[in-house]
């Protein structure tokens, strides 16, 4: 004969308490409990009989007393609180025993260990943000981007892994700003972190310097605009020297343009290189002009009157200044001069010639050189005289000589 005996078995939970915690005016249990209320906890347990059913706060024997009551019927244990308040805040624990053994449950809301930080990623770039989750699993994690939420697609890509919350966004656009939530779930609770998310845009120009050219003494402006985001910081350079506003510059910025104005043109150390640079915390970029002076002509050196013989070579020359490209005429009085064979007018690196090869009587005269470019013109004026040749000076200074003589004599004969 065989003698069984029956074990009991051991007690299973088939439906488990959820943990509250009291705000300052509710109990939040999926549900709001307000201040000094009833509440009523139960959870549902399966055994052999003879079970025995103990609660617990925060792994502290709950005893039944004027503000609680427990209760055990139908495989239901309820832990009743006839009057809720601040200190019974907490996480409570049901244990089911009986002579197999004993077994507990609770479940825990989430709570963030890494909660969500201020983000600035640049714009155009790859972006991700994360935190981390603690509590009775399984959880549902939810983002949201500025109350909407949103899903796993081309823009975003979501992972949840070894209680770490990814969100990663492939391409940062400057619409990717706003506030990012991250939102878990469990059979316990909810909880929910979020973080300022700010994509920057690096400092770059818009309108671009371009180069310049200023008549002499006139004033110069050099203006450029930019995007993105503030604070941007501009910085002025003329052949690779920083400029600050000063009596010969002032330089105004806004929020997207900058000016930089020149207040002296007549000095020639006004033209150069110039350069100005935009930057932020997310990069910056730089635009170069080069700047010319122009200036009307002038003669650094003018004609000189001169004299020489009949036959002579003669050469008039000047020396011309000003902005190329500068154009060089002559003048005599009755007219324009033009080369010929007795006759050549040069013109290289600032020297203007005219140059006779005999002298006659016919090029006396005054003689104008003219220069011209876009800016103006200048003249210079010289005359030119001729004497008879060597021959006739010899003759005429023979026949001075010998009138002389005829007067002396006739003076002693007297």
């Amino acid at each position: 004969m065989l003698l069984f005996k029956l074990l009991p078995w051991l007690p299973s939970f088939l439906d488990w308490l959820p943990p509250f915690r009291l705000s300052s005016n509710a109990f939040i249990c999926a549900q709001l409990f307000s201040i000094f209320t009833p509440l009523r906890l139960e959870c549902k347990v399966t055994g052999a009989p003879s079970l025995q059913m103990q609660w617990f706060k925060n792994d502290t024997k709950v005893t039944e007393g004027d503000n609680y009551r427990t209760s055990f019927v139908d495989s239901m244990a309820v832990l009743e609180l006839h009057t809720t308040r601040f200190e019974d805040n907490g996480v409570y624990t049901c244990e089911a025993t009986n002579e197999a053994g004993s077994i507990s449950y609770k479940t825990i809301p989430p709570t963030f260990t890494r909660k969500l930080k201020d983000y600035q990623p640049i714009v155009g770039k790859a972006g991700e943000i994360d935190c981390k989750v603690s509590g009775s699993a399984p959880f549902t994690i939810t983002w949201y981007h500025d109350g909407e939420e949103i899903q796993t697609g081309p823009n975003y890509e979501i992972t949840f892994s070894d209680n770490t919350c990814m969100l990663k966004v492939p391409t940062l656009k400057l619409s990717d700003s706003g506030v990012y939530k991250c939102k878990a779930v469990n059979k316990a609770g909810t909880n929910e972190t979020s973080a300022s998310f700010i994509v920057k845009e690096p400092a770059r120009f818009v309108k671009k310097l371009k180069d310049h050219s200023v008549e002499k003494g006139k004033s110069l402006v050099l203006e450029c605009t930019y995007s993105g985001t503030p604070k941007i910081f501009v910085t002025w350079y003329k052949d690779g020297k920083q400029l600050y506003s000063s009596y010969k510059h002032n330089v105004t910025t806004t929020e997207t343009s900058c000016i930089l104005e020149c207040l002296n043109t007549d000095d020639k150390e006004a033209s150069g290189e110039y350069a100005c640079e935009v930057s932020n915390d997310a990069g910056k970029d730089t635009c170069k002009a080069q700047v010319s002076i122009l200036e009307p002509p002038y003669f650094i050196e003018n004609l000189e009157p001169m004299e020489v013989t009949a036959g002579d070579a003669v050469c008039l020359k000047c020396h011309v200044g000003g902005t190329p490209e500068i154009k060089v005429a002559w003048f005599k009085a009755d007219g324009k001069v033009r080369s010929s064979p007795t006759c050549k007018i040069e013109y290289s690196k600032g020297i203007a010639c005219l140059k006779l090869s005999k002298a006659t009587k016919a090029d006396i005269g005054e003689y104008t050189c003219k220069a011209e470019n876009n800016i103006g013109t200048a003249s210079s004026t010289c005359r030119l005289s001729v004497q008879g040749d060597a021959r006739h000076l010899l003759f005429r200074n023979v026949l001075f000589l010998i009138w002389r003589y005829s007067v002396l004599t006739l003076h002693h004969c007297f």
